[in-house]
């Protein structure tokens, strides 16, 4: 199967390093109008293509979710203070589980102290 069609076991990860592939900044949003009208094209298994420009390949070990937020979130560290370098990224996945280990691996990585705050509605 080619790496860049999603499935229900991925072999790609996806991401957006900063700046738009294709040089438009609604270029992601048209693909993905295009999926969810159902206008973009399919492969002969019936998956959707993902543009190569958004994925990181995948190994299917640890490293994986490491080498995907150093390309999308190069020296976060050093950036932490411009709201343009988080606001211009992201990493979408499909479930929350994923969500929520992308979070904690990228929260291990912020310097200083952990610190908690409770609340309720």
């Amino acid at each position: 199967m080619d790496s860049n069609f999603g499935a229900s076991r991925p072999t790609s990860l996806t991401g957006s390093a900063g700046d738009p592939p294709l040089g438009s900044d609604t270029w992601f949003a048209d693909y993905l109008l295009r999926v969810g009208n159902g206008t973009k094209e399919v492969n002969k298994e019936g998956l959707i293509g993902l543009p190569s420009d958004i994925c990181v390949s995948c190994k299917g070990n640890e490293t994986d979710l490491k080498r995907l937020i150093d390309t999308v979130f190069p020296n976060l560290n050093d950036n932490l203070t411009d709201p343009n370098y988080i606001t211009c990224r992201a990493i979408l996945s499909t479930r929350n589980e994923f969500v929520d280990r992308i979070n904690m691996k990228m929260i291990e990585r912020f310097r200083g102290d952990v610190m908690t705050y409770h609340s309720f509605d």
